[in-house]
């Protein structure tokens, strides 16, 4: 099981869809974090952690056709109706199963950076068109998510058997906590900020035995991106998880509690045991030999 047994079967259904783009897109979000237990290099883990039953995938400003079916007609085929959101003339797309007891989503989420009005925030588009008729979510930040993905063979996973043959890219983990830290001054509200956190925790958890992986690919990172990004980030992810005491330990530990209320079995877990844990990551991708 991926998620869970309503969710699994969109996503296959999705995916499945998706399968000549799977090129084209970052499966990001909640997903990635479900999906990263299905990584080898990932530690054992108990069932993941969802904020909310999406699949955002990530792509360039423009995903081309070539010689394959539009994804408008893609997503129409496979039985997912699209959803508007927004009042301007360029709504967010979502699309949806017809069932809606079904309580799940797809949406495109592109860049923000190089879009006509990023400079400014009164500016800012409320979607941007990467194919005919298919508008993406322009988020802050989210070139990183882009750079350097990994990769999770989901056609191998438990009961994802009809996904065969389909590796879904997902992002390194370095440019994974990277955005989340980053995206915490765009306003967002306490409820985001906290599963963020979590999501943060549980990275590190799962990937303690591949820090020196997820380390080369921070350096990278670091080459590839501004200065003033990798600095606020490793100001901020240090003073956001100094100790048992702060914002980070704190908020995630909350989401923990409230996971329990629903599940058994899972691993205890307080705020000194989150601070040590995302400390270590944070002293080996930050460390300066």
């Amino acid at each position: 099981m991926l998620i869970g047994p309503e969710f699994d079967p969109f996503f296959i259904r999705a995916i499945g869809a998706m399968r000549d783009y799977v090129d084209d897109f970052v499966c990001i979000g909640g997903c990635a974090n479900a999906l990263y237990r299905h990584h080898p290099l990932a530690a054992p883990a108990s069932l993941a952690y969802v904020g909310t039953y999406d699949i955002d995938l990530a792509v360039a400003d423009k995903v081309p056709v070539r010689n394959r079916k539009p994804i408008a007609e893609i997503m129409a085929t496979a039985g997912l109706e699209e959803n508007f959101y927004g009042t301007s003339e360029k709504p967010v797309i979502k699309y949806a199963p017809v069932d809606e007891s079904i309580a799940a989503d797809l949406e495109f989420l592109c860049s923000l950076s190089g879009l006509a009005g990023a400079r400014g925030k009164k500016g800012v588009p409320a979607a941007h068109e990467v194919q005919k008729k298919v508008m993406a979510q322009p988020l802050r930040y989210l070139e990183l998510l882009l750079t350097r993905p990994w990769a999770a063979d989901v056609g191998n996973m438990p009961g994802f058997g009809a996904l065969k043959s389909i590796h879904l890219k997902i992002p390194n983990p370095a440019s994974y906590i990277i955005q989340k830290i980053l995206i915490q001054d765009e306003g967002r509200k306490r409820e985001s900020v906290a599963k963020d956190f979590y999501y943060i925790f549980e990275a590190s958890v799962l990937f303690r035995n591949a820090l020196d992986e997820v380390r080369c690919d921070y350096q990278e990172l670091c080459r590839a991106f501004p200065t003033k990004w990798i600095s606020r980030f490793e100001r901020n992810i240090s003073t956001s998880f100094r100790d048992s005491d702060a914002e980070g330990p704190v908020m995630a530990a909350q989401v923990h509690r409230g996971i329990q209320l629903d599940r058994s079995g899972n691993m205890p877990v307080d705020e000194t045991i989150i601070a040590a844990s995302v400390q270590r990551m944070i002293q080996k991708l930050c460390r300066t030999t």
